[in-house]
């Protein structure tokens, strides 16, 4: 008569949402408008290419924690934008 507990984690696969537009917001940090995300500040999010906007040279790929601006934009910390989207 053991009682057993189980935990499975599995990844969220959230929906790719897309992004209208990237600029450098306060502190020169890469601002995305990305209408209606939803998200949450410090929430991790995916960014799979902001095609010609780097991060101070690098290019933008992979996980980022955000700030939410507002309902429509979303700010990647500890980055700094170059380049022109």
């Amino acid at each position: 008569n053991a009682l057993y507990k189980l935990r499975v984690r599995t990844l969220n696969h959230a929906a790719w949402r897309p992004i209208i537009g990237a600029v450098a917001g306060v502190g020169n940090v890469i601002t995305l408008t990305v209408t209606g995300h939803g998200y949450l500040t410090g929430a991790t999010v995916w960014v799979e290419s902001l095609h010609g906007v780097t991060n101070n040279g690098t290019i933008v790929r992979g996980n980022y924690i955000i700030t939410v601006v507002d309902a429509n934009t979303i700010s990647l910390d500890g980055t700094i934008f170059s380049g022109t989207y």
